[in-house]
């Protein structure tokens, strides 16, 4: 939990007003994985902390995108095999 959710919540903490000052970035994007959506046999911790991070991160860009300049998304690598 600490490895997967809690450094992404702590950095994004971090880093914001730092991005916000600096006036030029506007993104912020977590890396989840498709485990949040699906099971591909990672485990069930890992598959919770992925989609609690999924979670995180629509709540948090609900709460720093007010003011229209930021965005805050979050994508779901996968591996394909043919």
């Amino acid at each position: 939990m600490i490895t997967n959710l809690d450094s992404a919540y702590h950095l994004c903490q971090l880093t914001y007003p730092l991005l916000k000052e600096s006036g030029n970035a506007r993104s912020i994007v977590f890396n989840s994985s498709v485990a949040s959506l699906t099971s591909i046999g990672s485990g069930t911790i890992y598959a919770a902390c992925k989609r609690k991070l999924e979670s995180a991160s629509h709540i948090i860009g609900q709460t720093i995108s007010v003011d229209g300049k930021f965005n805050v998304n979050g994508f779901h690598p996968s591996i394909r095999i043919n």
